[in-house]
């Protein structure tokens, strides 16, 4: 997802960590994972409009409460209301539709702080 890693604020935050799905083993932190969570593609009444409504899931994940609400904020800043181009795709909106916080205890190890933000992106179909 370059956009994240592209934007200033994000990447000052976490670098290149920005993972597909899910963090690999051990990993750095503080980091990002995303994946997409459904599509849904605009009918009109002649057939397809050419048009998305996406679902994509992002979370934050830090050491610490206070890491882990100033990368999502960051996030939620780049992304909620965004209009525009993202890559070779036109972006007609990005609507922040929900925003929940974890606590991810394992065995034998410190606990990692988590927020789920999930975004629905309406896009023109490429």
């Amino acid at each position: 997802f370059a956009f994240l890693t592209q934007n200033a604020g994000i990447s000052t935050i976490i670098s290149l960590r920005c993972h597909p799905t899910n963090l690999p083993q051990a990993p750095a932190f503080p980091a990002i994972s995303y994946a997409q969570i459904d599509a849904t593609r605009v009918r009109a009444l002649v057939g397809p409009a050419g048009k998305v409504r996406r679902r994509i899931s992002i979370n934050s994940w830090a050491r610490n409460s206070i890491g882990v609400w100033t990368l999502a904020d960051t996030i939620r800043v780049a992304l909620d209301g965004f209009e525009g181009m993202m890559g070779d795709t036109e972006i007609g909106s990005v609507i922040l539709q929900n925003e929940i916080p974890f606590f991810e205890e394992q065995a034998g190890t410190v606990g990692i702080h988590r927020v789920m933000q999930d975004y629905q992106l309406a896009h023109k179909e490429n």
